[in-house]
């Protein structure tokens, strides 16, 4: 088979969904003889082929507000790259305009579409930014009509993953097309405890006996790293109590100002080595999350493989990635119980708990495992294309999913 995913949401400095594609080419470049092709935006049209993996940019505008993320607006240019390469499966990670080319495609050729529901848009995106630019009085009308559009596009998939629970049972009242829950994994061996570096931290101005909380991705209004920063500042008065961020994003200069008379703060770049990126994270003591619509939480999974307990908010999929034997979660967009929270577990069996979030990893996360999952999926659909079935019931012991609503359309 020919796999192929098509995503906005890709770019150097990309988080989790990025992870997340680059591990499933691995997986399919170490281990089977499928194809891959990944479709994303780019200063300039691009092709380049590696063997069994061939990548595509379309050239793209970028965001304003958003650097360095594009949005392909070239549709027809992707309809004629999926009528040149003729993939067999289609994996969307971007509910905006890049489905209509591959629904356009499916009329074409023989097949399947999913939807991957890495971000609930409608909230995370629609909602803050009618906040900030619009009438407020609007935010409920187009938090709607958001929601409405997602529906839409993922009714019209043969099939929808999710890494969430929360978000699985959301979308099970909102489509009629079958959802499946899909963990992400991590490399365990990636990302380590045994990758703490003293000398690192001492290069940060961090003593041995100093409790250092970081947090390491986007710097923007969906993650509020704010809350952090004021989180931060009430713990000031102790001064065993450093703080790290790494990353970029349209808030990252305010960030810097807000933080300048603030002692403890550090800032780091952006860290595309992800060897550099294990040794930060695993030479860190407590990671640190107030973003309230994380889907899955790939950078809370890999703080927890290098041994960090955790600190985060009640919402999202941290409510899943976050338990009580491994960290704290607390309300949204309030600081104050947010530096209770650090408080508490860095003064109560922190080693307890680091030791703990490194044996949940290994225990229930891997990307091998997540990839036999989905390729599963990837057959299971394929092959259904090629059937007529006369009861909903043969559907439901091939493919082992539930066939609730599947064939109301």
């Amino acid at each position: 088979m020919k796999i192929c995913d098509l995503t906005q949401a890709y770019t150097d400095q990309s988080g989790g969904i990025k992870t997340y594609i680059d591990s499933k080419r691995q997986y399919i470049s170490r281990y089977s003889n499928n194809k891959h092709l990944l479709i994303i935006p780019g200063e300039k049209d691009y092709a380049e082929k590696n063997g069994n993996l061939t990548v595509y940019q379309v050239k793209s505008p970028v965001i304003p507000n958003c650097e360095p993320y594009r949005f392909i607006l070239r549709l027809w240019k992707v309809f004629s790259i999926l009528k040149e390469e003729e993939p067999d499966i289609i994996e969307l990670g971007s509910p905006y305009v890049l489905p209509w080319p591959a629904f356009y495609y499916r009329q074409f050729k023989k097949c399947v579409i999913f939807g991957f529901y890495h971000t609930d848009f409608p909230d995370a995106y629609v909602k803050p930014f009618i906040q900030q630019s619009v009438v407020s009085i609007f935010t409920n009308s187009g938090v709607k009509i958001a929601r409405s559009y997602s529906k839409l596009i993922y009714n019209q998939t043969d099939a929808v993953f999710t890494s969430s629970g929360s978000f699985q049972s959301m979308l099970t009242v909102d489509l009629f097309k079958p959802v499946h829950y899909v963990a992400l994994g991590v490399d365990i061996n990636l990302f380590h405890p045994a990758k703490r570096s003293y000398a690192l931290r001492r290069s940060l101005g961090v003593r041995d006996d100093d409790v250092l909380l970081i947090y390491a991705g986007r710097m923007d209004q969906e993650k509020k790293v704010d809350q952090i920063l004021s989180a931060f500042r009430i713990l000031t008065i102790r001064r065993k109590y450093k703080l790290l961020l790494i990353g970029e994003g349209p808030l990252r200069k305010s960030l810097e100002g807000e933080s300048q008379n603030l002692p403890g703060v550090i800032f780091r770049p952006y860290i595309e080595n992800r060897s550099l990126l294990a040794k930060y994270l695993a030479s860190s003591d407590i990671y640190v999350t107030a973003g309230p619509y994380e889907t899955f939480g790939l950078s809370v999974l890999e703080a927890q493989a290098s041994g960090l307990a955790s600190v985060g908010v009640d919402a999202g999929a941290l409510q899943e990635r976050i338990t009580p034997e491994i960290g704290i979660l607390g309300e949204v967009n309030n600081p104050d119980q947010f530096a209770v929270n650090i408080l508490k577990i860095a003064e109560n069996g922190l080693f307890r708990k680091k030791e703990a979030a490194r044996k949940t990893v290994e225990s229930n996360y891997s990307w091998t495992g997540t990839f036999q999952k989905i390729f599963t999926f990837y057959e299971h659909y394929y092959k259904l294309k090629s059937i007529k079935y006369s009861s909903p019931n043969q559907l439901k012991n091939l493919v082992n999913i539930p066939v609730k609503n599947y064939f109301s359309r």
